[in-house]
């Protein structure tokens, strides 16, 4: 529903992304639920507060628990360790975002706030060359392929740099990243 009705390419996008990966999972709308949303991976269940939970930000929140909480459950799987790793360097510089939680709430944030990703499109830990963003993009892109049984790429590959200026064009409207009207921000490249 959200794919088909949303005006916001990103969302629209991550709806799709998400749907596609979800399969069975059920969803409950719940009369005051103590949270907006929950996801329960032992019986794959979304619950959704009547109230508060039913907005785009919570369902795909909840969404992306859904699709990623067998791999990041799974602590020797190689995106488990990318992510983990990418969370750990930038965890203390994310102050009170609730994507600072834990590592669960770190990806469901990175899919579905744009707020957030924006925080991480804006840091580079440790002086890396690529934002915590890009490796994130990276790290989910390369699962992705693994799934669809195509050759991963590293984050400075042409293909991943495809990835990412497509990425940076499809980036939120003016009013919601904070830009002025006529001024662009550079964004890094590996072409440097």
């Amino acid at each position: 529903y959200i794919a088909s009705t949303t005006l916001n390419t990103r969302v629209r996008n991550a709806a799709k992304k998400l749907a596609s990966v979800v399969g069975d999972t059920k969803v409950e709308v719940i009369e005051n639920l103590e949270e907006a949303g929950n996801f329960n991976p032992e019986n794959n269940t979304i619950q959704l507060d009547a109230d508060t939970g039913m907005n785009v930000h919570t369902v795909l929140h909840e969404m992306a628990h859904a699709a990623t909480s067998a791999t990041l459950a799974n602590k020797p799987h190689p995106m488990t360790k990318q992510l983990t790793k990418l969370f750990e360097d930038v965890k203390d510089n994310l102050d009170t975002a609730y994507g600072s939680t834990n590592l669960d709430e770190f990806v469901a944030e990175a899919f579905s706030n744009p707020e957030f990703r924006m925080k991480l499109a804006g840091m580079s830990p440790k002086g890396d060359k690529f934002t915590a963003l890009q490796r994130f993009t990276n790290a989910v892109m390369n699962f992705m392929r693994k799934l669809f049984g195509m050759q991963t790429k590293s984050i400075d590959s042409a293909l991943s740099e495809a990835d990412m200026m497509i990425e940076n064009i499809l980036s939120p409207a003016p009013a919601s990243r904070r830009a002025r009207r006529g001024t662009a921000r550079p964004r890094r490249s590996s072409f440097h």
